[in-house]
């Protein structure tokens, strides 16, 4: 990963910005439920599109990298849903 963020700075930067923002969208909406939900979901969608963008862009897209990524966006996506159900 370490490769990667050298070797792909831009990429990584669209990324970890896009992260920061979603987390700050997090922090003013804490207490609505239907606004974090849609928040989630956006952001699990963007981590997922730019992921296999990312990769169709470098030529190194494979079916494991998309079970990968898809299966991250998954997960995030139930854990997400679960806590905010919980709090």
């Amino acid at each position: 990963m370490h490769k990667e963020l050298k070797q792909y700075p831009l990429d990584f930067a669209i990324l970890f910005a896009s992260f920061a923002i979603a987390l700050a969208f997090f922090w003013n909406l804490r207490h609505v439920l239907a606004a974090e939900k849609t928040l989630l979901l956006g952001l699990v969608s963007f981590y997922l599109l730019w992921g296999l963008a990312h990769h169709l862009y470098h030529h190194d897209l494979t079916a494991k990298v998309m079970v990968e990524y898809l299966s991250f966006a998954l997960l995030a996506l139930v854990m997400g849903l679960t806590l905010f159900q919980t709090v």
